[in-house]
């Protein structure tokens, strides 16, 4: 699947945890640790997300914690937050987002 043409909401879960191995690796070696462990633990949140509720609500929240994490490097993504869950599984529409 070309991911770049069809846009990240039509990533698989398989693809997207493959990408985010090799995303945890970079990081490390850009950044260390600081950043690597926190970017690990949100990548085991998406996960937990996608076994409670869905994968599209996963995409959601991991894409909106990501750009979050970009924006401010002093948010600790490591911590789950359950009201964007909330948000994200109690609004359907926000799907259409991605």
């Amino acid at each position: 699947m070309d991911v770049l043409n069809l846009g990240e909401g039509y990533i698989s879960p398989i693809e997207w945890l493959a990408a985010s191995g090799a995303v945890e690796k970079k990081t490390l070696e850009y950044h260390g640790t600081a950043r690597s462990d926190p970017l690990k633990a949100h990548h085991r949140n998406v996960l937990k997300i996608t076994r409670v509720c869905d994968w599209g609500a996963a995409q959601i929240y991991d894409k909106e914690r990501r750009e979050l994490m970009a924006g401010d490097l002093r948010y600790d993504p490591s911590i789950i937050n359950q009201d964007i869950v909330a948000q994200v599984v109690s609004c359907p529409a926000a799907r259409w987002r991605k």
